[in-house]
């Protein structure tokens, strides 16, 4: 059985809630009149499998701190020191003398779930949880006896959006278990990068690392032989990017000379460079083709991890051994991926890609600055080969980012299209996969729309559809947007098509210290639709209006009712907008 938890602390008031996957729901509180349970509280930790959200740092350490007998005041100052003290929570627990027993069977969902760190009711608000609810006390305030059950049913609702989270991410929670199994090792509340490190320092048997920064050493790029160029603007800031010098700031990240251009242009197309990676500078273009031409899209496959292998980079505390080691990682992906092994595939994938996230990391065992560099800049660098090189056969270049090309020609010409793309295969020892595009719309270089061959669909950025890792924003005119470019749908026709799916309709936004319409507030994710009755939602510490909230009307708690008074031509205007926005005349 599983068992969900949360705990609410408050200067006289302490709270610990569990509700089990049978729907059963208890809870322990210290009051002026009770105190908890430890027999009861100690006996669901040791025999059940444990589940929250932020709890490794937070709840658990809480608990364990409750459970050693300690008062409500000694435990909120434990509290508001984890929250507000800008320090681990380890860092904590230490100097607080607090361990949580490491027996205890627990799953910390937050770096499992894919978004990077947003909190529990912006989860909620993506899944269209029934009830959004800010925190109803201030934590400094005094609780009465009538407000316990107000905060008892403020936590048992954060624990149905974390069983609602935990639904929606239960593949990913039993991949980590398979792999952990693989390599005995407890990977289940961990991010891919944290999975991908466990690994590496577990098979190379790193134990203890100390990334000490040292800002005043000087990293220089060192590019491969195969690395050239033939115009002159290329050509020159190749000259001098050999020349520049490279430094880590305070906290580890990287940091280039002002002397090096962060933008090259090829052919009239400008491209922005940068130790995180190259991407062009388009906005609000279209770009359709006519019987005559194509229009291919060209990503490189395993980019950064072919790099890495090809020209024998790794972080020089860790040695050739990681090289080895990354590079049956690799292989063992092509054979599983050959085999139809999905998980084996999937956990490679996670290694390989993962294991590129912790090399800015300060904090991580795989750090390493230089091996960042040369992988970041070699990747920007044979992009650009590519680039220069088709541009010079030409081809006009649509797009570029990090790791691929959308390139624009005469169909006649698609031979030569092919030779180019070969060579670059064979002279950087990378490889090359193709889609064909009927058109694309581009809002900007991570914000667009393209159609497909097959006529499918490929949306990115603001165009993607809701999900996990983007907030619901007037998802009915995305997808009357793409429905127009797509099957020219008229936009009005998908909108009214669906004007009984309040959903569809929702803004979500994160509001800093809170919204506030119309006196009532409202907590820091807030959530609305248009209306004809609306008005504007306000920051309650300024009273300054919230981005695009005129004519709002909060949906704290959704429901299924059709609304009649949304505001329909608010939404149509808003779709014809974006079609604007993606280059539509």
């Amino acid at each position: 059985m599983k068992v969900f938890l949360d705990v609410e602390c408050y200067c006289n008031y302490f709270l610990i809630c569990f509700k089990s996957t049978s729907g059963k729901n208890r809870s322990y509180q210290i009051t002026d009149s009770s105190s908890l349970n430890f027999n009861e509280i100690t006996d669901i930790m040791r025999k059940y499998l444990t589940i929250g959200f932020n709890s490794k740092s937070y709840d658990l350490p809480m608990i364990s701190y409750a459970l050693s007998g300690a008062t409500r005041q000694q435990l909120k100052e434990f509290s508001d020191q984890i929250i507000t003290s800008g320090k681990f929570s380890w860092e904590i627990c230490r100097e607080y003398n607090i361990k949580v027993p490491y027996f205890w069977n627990h799953i910390d969902l937050i770096e499992v779930a894919p978004a990077i760190h947003i909190s529990l009711k912006m989860y909620g608000a993506r899944m269209h949880s029934k009830i959004l609810q800010d925190l109803p006390y201030e934590p400094d305030k005094l609780i009465n006896s009538n407000e316990h059950e107000v905060i008892k049913n403020y936590c048992f609702n954060d624990i149905n959006i974390t069983i609602e989270l935990y639904d929606e991410i239960q593949d990913r929670i039993e991949l980590r278990e398979k792999i952990g199994k693989v390599y005995n090792l407890e990977l289940r509340s961990k991010s891919d990068a944290q999975v991908a490190e466990s690994i590496i320092k577990n098979l190379l048997l790193i134990k203890h690392y100390d990334n000490v920064i040292n800002q005043e050493k000087i990293y220089s790029y060192i590019p491969p032989s195969y690395i050239s160029f033939i115009t002159e603007e290329l050509l020159e800031f190749f000259s001098i990017l050999q020349k520049v010098e490279f430094r880590c700031n305070e906290k580890g990240a990287l940091t280039k000379d002002k002397k090096l251009k962060s933008k090259v242009t090829i052919n009239n197309v400008s491209f922005s460079l940068g130790i995180g990676g190259l991407h062009s500078n388009e906005k609000h273009v279209a770009t359709l083709i006519n019987e005559d031409e194509f229009l291919l899209d060209v990503d490189v496959v395993s980019y950064y991890p072919s790099i890495i292998l090809n020209n024998g980079y790794y972080p020089e505390k860790l040695g050739i051994n990681f090289l080895t080691l990354y590079r049956t990682f690799y292989n063992e992906r092509i054979r599983a991926k050959k085999n139809n092994d999905k998980i084996r595939a999937d956990t490679y994938k996670i290694i390989l890609n993962g294991s590129f996230g912790k090399f800015g990391s300060r904090y991580s065992a795989l750090y390493s600055p230089n091996l960042l560099l040369h992988t970041t800049i070699t990747g920007q660098l044979s992009l650009l080969m590519l680039i220069e090189t088709l541009s010079l056969q030409g081809c006009e270049i649509i797009s570029a980012n990090t790791d691929g090309v959308t390139v624009k020609g005469k169909k006649d010409n698609i031979g030569i299209l092919d030779t180019v793309l070969n060579n670059w295969e064979e002279t950087t020892n990378l490889k090359l996969e193709k889609t064909h595009y009927k058109a694309i719309y581009h809002e900007s270089v991570n914000s667009y729309i393209a159609i497909l061959e097959d006529n499918s669909v490929k949306c990115k950025g603001f165009y993607a559809l809701e999900g996990l890792v983007k907030n619901p924003v007037s998802t009915i005119c995305i997808e009357a947007v793409i429905e127009y470019l797509q099957n020219r749908i008229d936009i009005e026709d998908t909108i009214f098509n669906n004007k009984d799916d309040i959903r569809k309709f929702l803004i979500i936004r994160r509001v800093e210290g809170g919204g506030v319409f119309r006196d009532q507030y409202l907590g820091k994710t807030v959530r609305w639709y248009y209306s004809k009755d609306g008005d504007k939602i306000t920051y309650k510490k300024n009273g300054n209006k919230v981005a695009g909230s005129d004519g709002a009307i909060p949906l704290m708690i959704l429901d299924d009712k059709p609304r009649a008074d949304i505001d329909f031509q608010k939404y149509i205007d808003k779709s014809y907008e974006m079609l604007k926005n993606l280059g539509v005349k």
